[in-house]
């Protein structure tokens, strides 16, 4: 005889997620005091918002009142890809998720099904989240079984290692939790702090936001401090480094779900030229329904400059200048002019 749980993680695989575990409401206070250290040392940079909601993440019935249980949910996003130069100076990179529409718009389209799944079929209130709400995804997917969170501070699945959209329902019914009886963790491993080009994974297993450089190229709305800059390399928009060389994600299996396998941009290498060249208008266009429309048109222009000045290709110089001759953003003005200087200090090309 069915139960509530079993129809509900049935539901939740025919709407396409992969990875379906029961996690008691009650969090463990260690997740919470992993999250005050963060705060307390700054490493949130000036996502603000992380701070202002500390209390719904302590107090989950803040969200959704007399919430019991949450259903953790994980979609797989991997693609294999072509082979390519990442060192090509004509080409910026993109992280991986970024290069398909956007996954928050596929995955809350799929939670509202199950809200109303939920309330429809056995009276139950439920309420999804994917990024965008106050909940420790992270720590209620690992107290659940669904994956460890590693050095890099990433969820690690056993099934499909770190390539994993993570979102949650929470649930006013009172559901058996699963637990996690995963045996794999990074143990003496550490390739992802010794990979990052800008030292931002820290031993503690905390990231510093303030130098990872999928916060610079993404959340961050202002200038990308000097020092780092050329630590970027060629990411315009994120970063995957910490997950190309984590062991686990040798393990990693080709995404099947249509609305994650249709990409919009080949092998995340973009034309730097092409985005130099890009007006907000054509920016739109573009971008419009990817995850790039996070950092707006200013931080995308600001990224490229970056890239461009990291290239060290004259061939950008004309693409350059003429952006500085359009554009009246001091910020981007003050990237571009770092650009035209970094190229014309090389002797490349």
């Amino acid at each position: 005889m069915s139960t509530f749980k079993d129809d509900l993680i049935l539901e939740a695989k025919s709407l396409g997620f992969e990875l379906t575990y029961i996690a008691d409401a009650n969090l463990p206070e260690f997740y919470m005091k992993q999250y005050r250290l963060w705060l307390s040392e700054n490493m949130h940079a000036d996502m603000t918002y992380m701070q202002k909601r500390i209390d719904e993440k302590i107090d989950i019935e803040r969200l959704l009142p007399n919430t019991r249980s949450l259903l953790v949910l994980g979609s797989n996003y991997y693609r294999k890809e072509d082979e390519f130069s990442t060192d090509d100076s004509f080409y910026a990179q993109i992280s991986r998720y970024a290069i398909t529409r956007d996954y928050h718009k596929i995955i809350r389209k799929r939670l509202r099904k199950l809200e109303s799944f939920c309330e429809n079929e056995f009276n139950v209130k439920a309420r999804g989240f994917v990024d965008s709400g106050p909940v420790l995804e992270r720590a209620y997917a690992e107290m659940a079984g669904l994956g460890y969170i590693g050095k890099n501070t990433m969820l690690i699945s056993k099934s499909y290692g770190s390539w994993i959209f993570l979102s949650s329902l929470l649930i006013t019914e009172k559901l058996e939790p699963d637990t996690n009886t995963l045996s794999i963790r990074c143990g003496k491993c550490r390739k992802c702090i010794d990979a990052c080009p800008t030292q931002a994974i820290l031993p503690n297993n905390l990231i510093d936001s303030n130098k990872c450089i999928s916060y610079l190229t993404i959340e961050n709305r202002n200038e990308i401090p000097i020092e780092l800059r050329e630590l970027i390399g060629n990411w315009i928009f994120g970063c995957d480094i910490c997950q190309e060389v984590c062991p686990h994600n040798n393990r990693a299996i080709q995404v099947e779900n249509d609305e994650f396998a249709t990409i919009r941009i080949k092998d995340r290498m973009i034309s730097l030229e092409e985005v130099l060249n890009l007006n907000e208008e054509s920016f739109l266009k573009t971008f419009q329904g990817t995850p790039i429309m996070r950092a707006k048109y200013r931080g995308f222009m600001r990224n490229a400059c970056v890239v461009a000045g990291n290239s060290q290709n004259k061939r950008f110089l004309t693409s350059l200048k003429k952006f500085l001759e359009i554009t009246q953003d001091d910020m981007l003005r003050e990237h571009a002019i770092w650009a035209i200087n970094k190229i014309k200090a090389s002797s490349t090309f």
